[in-house]
């Protein structure tokens, strides 16, 4: 180089420098050391990667991880990387052979095909013919004992699915296992939203669907239309099944078992007394059913029904009741709700008749909760009343009691608009009894006072500055539900009394940790909390801080930049240690977690971050891991190459 550019070059740095453009200093969480170049793997090359590890498993582990852990999360992270990259996912199972391949393959195990049925659930607008494609097959494949969860999954993806030829699977698999909680679950969610098949699949649950079933059809019944409002179709689909539920329980259809002897019989069940059957004593007597033919017409209880295919017994619903009365009060409840008269005088006179509290609770509370709807005539001043009777004369705490109190709550006109459901409302707050049965309707009340917000908050105020233990604790818990810095000012003066009790201070200090991570707090006073908070948490032993530390995250930008320096601080152990493993670790965190590795930290450390890493480094953090492989001792190069490999193929913007 000749002395002329050598001259050029030095009058060029100084004339920089005296224009203050030296380098600037890095930047809050991000790297001094010079990071690879990492290329970035196409979008078709990710998800190819994720649909082969949701299918086959992890592709390597090298001791990273125990054999359940990493099968558990190379799930979990397949299916959340295939559910992002849903375009280039929907590309790859638009495959006839991979999907005949994997129908094949459920015989020796059906997880690959449960996976990817679960995935199709997740991704939004899955063409409906690849759906079908995918879940059709399960219906003939296998039996129900040993592929039930994945008919389960192939119910739950077509559920989503429009049109004739979804609801005549669901249909189907209805038919397989009627009384199953879940698959009738989703069937009928599936059915009710075809309109044709909404009467086939209420006529087979009531000719053979359990108990759990038959709780469910007035739900989907009452759900199709708005209060207030009535479709012809469905009102008449309904006042049928109350009809037919009236009087009847559901049936259970199964093969009678074969037994020595039969020590119990209901008397509820009403078994046919002429079969005859083994005595208990007799060891030698020959096996006869324990259960004797239903007979073909009704002569000693309600419901009895035979058909040609199935023995049936009346079984008892929830273990309150041997008829379908409770599912009827149900279907009457929705036809009253729709105005029509003579469901609405029925439900009435259920509510009226005391006799009928007694003997039956469940047919009371049934139209309590369906005549106490605020939208009902003249019920203001039926709940009021209600009310004011059971706080006037309290009862011993029951779950009974506690339902009730609840509907009441609930049907109670706006306090905003009505100042004697206010008080009501406050009196429930203040006077009902704070146990675990109570705390819902206490919760409920309180929700109903938000129209008020500063009477709320003297309610309180008022609790906090008593001397009542219970309704500290009442108010502690209302404070969590509202999740509001306007309470601050009252936790911060009980945190001032406490100095003496540790126990209450920490629930304060957790409190106010709670409600300044998902409340409303400026970024200024969010701010001046974090470090208040790296306060508390530098008083704590290394055990309890990373019990608590993760908290820190929570607070966005100033949270995460005290989370990094704790990472680079002393107390880099307890900060390693409290990271979640399944959490998602923001890319300017990454930095902190691989800057003061080097040849002679330990095998504890260099697992713990390997395990970050693998779970929740985002893709763009791909160059901190091969930093990582630089400045680690050689013989964790395989477990970071397996990190790496993972990091690399994970969706963008996880």
């Amino acid at each position: 180089m000749s002395v002329t550019r050598r001259l050029s070059i030095l009058f060029v740095c100084l004339l920089a420098c005296a224009c203050g453009g030296e380098d600037p200093a890095p930047k809050p969480g991000i790297t001094t050391k010079p990071l690879p170049v990492v290329k970035p793997v196409p979008l078709e090359e990710r998800a190819a990667f994720a649909l082969q590890c949701l299918m086959r498993g992890p592709p390597r582990n090298s001791g990273l991880l125990e054999a359940s852990k990493i099968h558990t999360w190379n799930l979990e992270l397949a299916t959340r990387d295939l559910t992002v990259l849903s375009p280039q996912t929907v590309a790859l199972l638009d495959d006839d052979a991979l999907i005949r391949k994997t129908v094949a393959g459920a015989s020796s195990s059906a997880d690959p095909w449960i996976n990817v049925l679960r995935v199709l659930q997740n991704i939004p607008q899955v063409p409906p013919p690849l759906v079908l494609r995918w879940a059709a097959p399960a219906l003939e494949t296998g039996t129900r004992q040993d592929l039930g969860p994945l008919r389960l999954e192939a119910i739950r993806v077509l559920t989503t699915v429009p049109g004739e030829e979804a609801a005549d699977l669901l249909y189907r698999f209805f038919e397989i296992e009627p009384q199953h909680r879940d698959v009738g679950a989703f069937s009928l969610k599936g059915l009710f939203e075809a309109e044709a098949w909404r009467a086939r699949a209420v006529d087979l649950v009531l000719r053979r669907g359990g108990p759990t079933i038959w709780e469910q059809v007035h739900n989907r019944l009452g759900a199709l239309v708005k209060p207030g409002s009535s479709d012809a179709g469905v009102a008449d689909l309904t006042t049928w099944w109350s009809v037919l539920t009236d009087g009847s329980g559901p049936r259970l259809p199964a093969k009678l078992p074969r037994v020595k002897s039969a020590p119990w019989r209901p008397a509820r069940l009403w078994l046919d007394p002429a079969v005859p059957r083994a005595r208990d004593d007799d060891e030698d007597a020959p096996l006869r059913p324990a259960y004797g033919p239903v007979p073909s017409t009704v002569t000693r209880g309600a419901g009895w029904y035979a058909t040609d295919l199935t023995e049936e017994a009346v079984f008892p619903a929830f273990g309150y009741t041997v008829t379908g009365k409770l599912p009827s009060a149900d279907a009457r409840c929705v036809l009253a709700r729709w105005n029509y008269p003579t469901y609405t005088a029925s439900v009435r006179h259920d509510l009226a008749t005391e006799v009928g509290k007694e003997r039956d609770g469940g047919l009371y509370f049934v139209a309590l909760h369906c005549m106490l709807d605020p939208t009902a005539d003249e019920s203001g001043g039926a709940v009021k009343r209600k009310l004011r009777a059971i706080l006037d004369a309290p009862a011993d705490p029951s779950m009974a009691q506690s339902q009730e109190i609840q509907r009441l709550v609930q049907a109670l006109p706006p306090a905003a608009d009505d100042p004697e459901a206010f008080d009501i409302l406050v009196r429930v707050v203040r006077e009902v009894r704070p146990l675990d049965l109570y705390r819902l309707p206490i919760e409920l009340a309180y929700d109903a006072l938000e129209a008020k917000p500063d009477e709320q908050l003297a309610l309180i105020n008022s609790f906090l500055e008593g001397d009542d233990r219970a309704s500290l604790g009442v108010a502690l818990s209302l404070i969590q539900r509202a999740r509001s810095t306007r309470h601050v000012p009252a936790l911060e003066k009980l945190l001032a009394q406490s100095e003496n009790d540790p126990r209450m201070q920490g629930v304060v200090q957790r409190l106010l940790i709670f409600i300044y991570s998902t409340g409303d707090a400026e970024p200024r006073v969010l701010a001046d909390f974090v470090e208040r908070l790296r306060g508390w948490l530098d008083k704590a032993d290394d055990s309890k801080l990373a019990a608590t530390v993760a908290t820190l995250a929570d607070f966005g930008e100033p949270g995460l930049a005290a989370y990094r320096e704790g990472l680079l601080g002393p107390r880099r152990a307890a900060y390693l240690e409290g990271w979640p493993e399944q959490r998602i670790v923001p890319e300017q965190l990454a930095p902190a977690f691989i800057e003061p590795v080097g040849a002679d930290t330990s095998a504890q450390e260099i697992m713990r971050i390997l395990r970050v890493a693998y779970r929740g480094f985002p893709a763009e953090a791909a160059p901190y891991v091969v930093l990582l492989r630089r400045q680690a001792h050689p013989r964790y190069e395989k477990a970071v190459d397996v990190v790496l490999e993972r990091v690399r193929h994970r969706a963008p913007g996880r």
